[in-house]
């Protein structure tokens, strides 16, 4: 009886441990507040995401789940022209941190949105345009880019670096790199 009493409890542990508390830590709002930055933004948020065809909807809930989403960006979609226009206002971010959520971004949308074409951002005014041929001719392993070990070792890691953030944005938007 107590041989059976042992791997019930243990069982119960497990199913605790492993199954019920990272789902309910999913809903809470602490991990949704972690996702609103790059650095504490996980894959699985919006891996739910991945699509042929991209619609309004889609599009806005994405936004909705990719770092700076804490800004309620305003996302219109031309679904003809496979082009997102993605509005944040009054962001309160070094250039820095901006610059790094525009690649982190950019590249998570093309990723996940097959027909996804060309995204402008408006940034406070600023406006930049980033092209899919852009982003995929700027990583080594694009095609498998939504894979854990190729999104942390082409794209989350490097993010760290100042320069390849500098490097990346500018190649992305066609803008030199400030000084």
């Amino acid at each position: 009886v107590n041989v059976i009493l042992v791997a019930i409890s243990t069982l119960l542990v497990y199913f605790m441990l492993f199954y019920i508390a990272p789902a309910v830590s999913k809903t809470s709002p602490e991990y949704a507040q972690g996702s609103q930055m790059v650095q504490t933004h996980s894959l699985d948020t919006v891996l739910d995401y991945k699509s042929e065809h991209m619609t309004q909807q889609t599009a806005q809930e994405l936004w909705m789940h990719l770092p700076f989403c804490m800004y309620q960006p305003q996302v219109d979609a031309d679904l003809q022209a496979g082009a997102l226009t993605v509005t944040y206002t009054q962001i309160d971010q070094p250039e820095f941190e901006v610059q790094k959520t525009v690649v982190y971004n950019s590249t998570m949308a093309f990723a996940l949105l097959d027909d996804l074409r060309q995204i402008t951002f408006d940034l406070d005014g600023q406006t930049v345009t980033v092209a899919r041929s852009a982003v995929t001719g700027s990583y080594d392993d694009f095609e498998h880019i939504l894979t854990a070990s190729v999104w942390m070792s082409e794209l989350k890691k490097p993010l760290e670096n100042a320069d390849f953030v500098a490097s990346q944005f500018a190649a992305l938007t066609a803008e030199e790199p400030q000084a």
